[in-house]
C-alpha cells in the first residue's frame, strides 16, 4: 500500500516561485526610482575613413558630423601625437605613419562642450 502524499508540493514551488518574481521585480524597480542603475551618456556617432594611401601615408576623413561641433582632433599614431593645425568636415589629411609597417591609429573628437570620446581605434 502507498501512502505518500505529493499533492502539496506543487502548490508550494509555486508560491516560491512567485515570491522570487516578486522580489527580483521589486529590485529591479528600486534600483531605477533611485537612481542606483547610473546614467547612461550619449554617445555621439562620428563616420571616420582611414586609408593607407602607400607604406607610409594614411589618409584621414571625418566624413560628417551631425551632432554638436567639433572642436578638436586629436590623432595618435603608434601613440605618438599627429598635430592638425586645422579641422574641416570632408577635408582629407595626409598623416605620415611613423613605420612602413602596420601601425596603431586613435582618432579622438574633442567637443565644444570639453567631452572626449574615440571615433576611431584601427590599426593599419
Amino acid at each position: 500500500m502507498n501512502t505518500e502524499n505529493d499533492s502539496a508540493v506543487s502548490p508550494v514551488i509555486g508560491v516560491i516561485l512567485m515570491v522570487a518574481i516578486t522580489v527580483i521585480l521589486a529590485a529591479v524597480i528600486a534600483a531605477f526610482v533611485f537612481g542606483m542603475a547610473g546614467t547612461v551618456e550619449k554617445v555621439r556617432f562620428v563616420p571616420v575613413s582611414l586609408q593607407r594611401l602607400n607604406h607610409s601615408v594614411v589618409s584621414l576623413v571625418v566624413v560628417k558630423n551631425n551632432d554638436i561641433p567639433i572642436d578638436e582632433l586629436l590623432v595618435y599614431v603608434d601613440n605618438a601625437p599627429v598635430y592638425l593645425p586645422s579641422f574641416t568636415v570632408g577635408r582629407p589629411y595626409f598623416i605620415t605613419a611613423m613605420s612602413p609597417g602596420a601601425n596603431h591609429i586613435i582618432v579622438t573628437c574633442i567637443w565644444e562642450d570639453h567631452k572626449r570620446q574615440v571615433i576611431a581605434d584601427t590599426v593599419l
